[in-house]
């Protein structure tokens, strides 16, 4: 007798699932999945689902030596694939199925446990930490989050992945009363948090990570009728134009570090300096834009209009002929009061000033009392629109 420990069915370009256009062969599929996760307790799909797009994001020579921990981890098809890639690369897994575990304890240092309450491996021990798809389902993400911290090296990264609950077409299911219920994700039930991506650039930031970076994965060209559902969307909603990306986006991948000293940690918000000691800050490339917006919206010593507060920094920065980093902080003021005229003022006049007039006319335009000198240019860009 031969036994093939790693075998599987082969099925090659959906002839049969095509044979079938009634769905025949698609609904007995999702009737065996639910007899395999009654009988093993964990959802075949999800626990055997290798994580490329995280993978892809380890940042290691094929011959370096790392430690990998995976919460989640079902299976282990994820730490497995990273072992083929990088042989000399330390495994380390948690699922709280124990069928699961089973199988990937044959590759790596798998254990059984709730990652919200049997975490315990050495402090600043591990290079990376992957999250796939599992802050969605436990009680409190931002413990969890903040927990891991300690387990991780100085420079040491965060590999997540979370579904946009901004996505066009789970915004379209429940306004047509489909919702969701199969059994998904860790621990194998339906979520119980959603995140678009205000939440989640929210919760790494109240943690403390920073050097974070969000990347959007899209699955395809959207079709015009898509394109016309998804304006349709906006225009009950309280976003712009500009926000259109968020509801494109399926799943959102998150690359964070732990958190680092910053100049920023040494100011003062209630000081006279504080916003000269930032556009400093930023004239040098001493910080980023983006490491000034997360200490402006997550520090609660700050006191100020944030909105104006926005305003106030990106007119500086204008100034100083830093453009590339005013139109993040206007749009940042706008998250925070979205009717600041001060703002829209500004914020059109120097899109104007950039040659972008569609999109300074559409700022400007958002002003509910604009003085006589808005009005006119409002007026003069209108008429140039129509002329070009």
């Amino acid at each position: 007798m031969m036994v093939c420990r790693d075998t599987f069915i082969h099925h090659f370009g959906s002839v049969s699932f095509k044979a079938k256009p009634d769905n025949s062969y698609t609904d007995l599929m999702s009737k065996n999945q639910e007899k395999f996760r009654q009988k093993w307790g964990f959802h075949s799909g999800y626990a055997t689902q290798i994580n490329y797009a995280l993978i892809d994001r380890i940042d290691k020579s094929q011959e370096a030596t790392f430690k990998v921990l995976e919460l989640g981890c079902g299976c282990g098809a994820t730490l497995l694939q990273i072992k083929n890639k990088y042989p000399n690369v330390e495994l380390h897994g948690m699922d709280i199925n124990e069928s699961a575990i089973d199988i990937a304890s044959y590759f790596a240092n798998a254990v059984v446990g709730d990652v919200e309450k049997d975490l315990n491996y050495p402090d600043a021990y591990f290079d990376y930490i992957l999250l796939p798809e599992i802050l969605e389902y436990v009680a409190d993400p931002y413990a969890l989050l903040a927990g891991v911290r300690k387990y991780l090296k100085q420079d040491g990264v965060i590999l997540t992945k979370i579904h946009n609950a901004m996505f066009y077409e789970d915004i379209l299911e429940f306004v047509n009363g489909q919702f969701k219920s199969e059994y998904i994700g860790y621990p194998y039930q339906i979520p119980k948090h959603h995140f678009g991506y205000i939440e989640i650039h929210n919760l790494f930031t109240r943690v403390g990570y920073d050097n974070i970076q969000y990347i959007g994965e899209v699955e395809q060209a959207l079709t015009a009728e898509q394109e016309a559902q998804i304006d349709q969307i906006i225009q009950l909603s309280n976003y712009d134009d500009d926000a259109k990306s968020q509801y494109v986006v399926k799943d959102y991948l998150v690359i964070c570090r732990q958190h680092a000293q910053s100049p920023l940690d040494d100011l003062t918000p209630q000081n006279d300096d504080f916003v000269p000691q930032i556009v400093t800050l930023l004239v040098a490339d001493a910080i980023g834009v983006d490491d000034v917006i997360a200490y402006i919206d997550t520090n609660e010593t700050i006191t100020q209009d944030r909105s104006e507060l926005y305003n106030h920094l990106a007119i500086e920065l204008y100034n100083h002929e830093k453009y590339d980093l005013v139109l993040p902080l206007f749009q940042n003021g706008l998250k925070w009061n979205k009717a600041n005229e001060e703002l829209l003022s500004n914020m059109g006049i120097m899109l104007y000033n950039f040659g972008e007039k569609k999109l300074a006319v559409h700022y400007l335009t958002q002003i509910q009392h604009p003085d006589l000198d808005i009005e006119n240019l409002i007026i003069e860009i209108q008429q140039g629109l129509n002329g070009e």
